[in-house]
């Protein structure tokens, strides 16, 4: 499973915890967290890992098919 996958699937879980932050994911494993991007760059240099900044409040995609 991708650390994207991962971050799908537990994301309610992530914004109880670290809402309105940036969470550093390496598989399925937290390795860094924290409200500025930077912070959470520098702690994670040299490291592979997927970075996503978790939203506080309900989720929504937005779709458009534009036809030509």
């Amino acid at each position: 499973m991708s650390s994207s996958d991962w971050i799908k699937g537990h994301y309610l879980e992530l914004q109880k915890k670290y809402a309105n932050m940036f969470v550093a994911i390496k598989g399925d494993e937290i390795i860094a967290y924290g409200k500025s991007l930077s912070k959470v760059l520098k702690k994670t240099e040299n490291i592979e890992c997927t970075i996503e900044f978790i939203q506080f409040g309900e989720l929504f995609a937005y779709s458009t098919n534009f036809s030509f």
